[in-house]
């Protein structure tokens, strides 16, 4: 082989080695952008039912403070857990729909639980007309499945009723095939 063989040839594998790295990049770039695409697809969403948007604005958390001569009433930078848990709210689901949190505070004023309670009440109507649905939801899928496992029992039956008949059936008709392999007495005259 001359030496120019041997170059062109040396060539030619190189630029497939150059196609073959060329194809492997494309196809691990697609396979990127598909894992992206795909990424948000797999991943469980949460359905919108399940937080409700707050209807009207949040309450604003009120604190009382020492100020020269006396004490005085102003709004604080959110409610505190204490305040929170004792109006049935959990701090995620106030956050969620608006209200701040103050996790530094130790306190709890009744007006803000008031407060609180009143705005969680207004709230969480979708909340409790959505746990209602849920509950008449689950009573028809109870009744679907009783009916369906009726419907069931009943096949069932009507499977044994047939099997039960057959096997009648080919009991008459093997009685009768032996009446009719007998052979019959002829009368003889006399």
């Amino acid at each position: 082989m001359s030496s120019e063989a041997k170059k062109s040839r040396k060539k030619s594998v190189e630029k497939k080695v150059e196609e073959a790295a060329r194809d492997v990049e494309s196809k691990v770039e697609k396979a990127g952008k598909t894992i992206k695409k795909d990424a948000g697809k797999t991943r469980a969403k949460t359905p919108k039912a399940a937080h409700p948007k707050p209807v009207g604005k949040a309450p604003v958390a009120m604190v009382s403070t020492r100020h020269g001569t006396g004490m005085i009433t102003r709004p604080g930078r959110g409610f505190s857990l204490s305040e929170l848990s004792k109006a049935g709210i959990t701090a995620r689901n106030a956050s969620e729909w608006g209200a701040k949190v103050d996790q530094k505070r130790r306190s709890a004023v009744e007006g803000n639980v008031g407060a609180l309670k009143a705005w969680s009440a207004h709230v969480g109507t979708g909340a409790a007309a959505r746990k209602e649905a849920k509950e008449i939801e689950a009573q028809v899928e109870d009744v679907a499945h009783e009916l369906k496992v009726d419907a069931e029992e009943i096949e069932q039956e009507a499977v044994k009723v047939a099997k039960a008949a057959k096997k009648e059936a080919k009991k008459a008709e093997g009685a009768v095939k032996s009446k009719a392999d007998k052979p019959r007495k002829k009368k003889e005259s006399g």
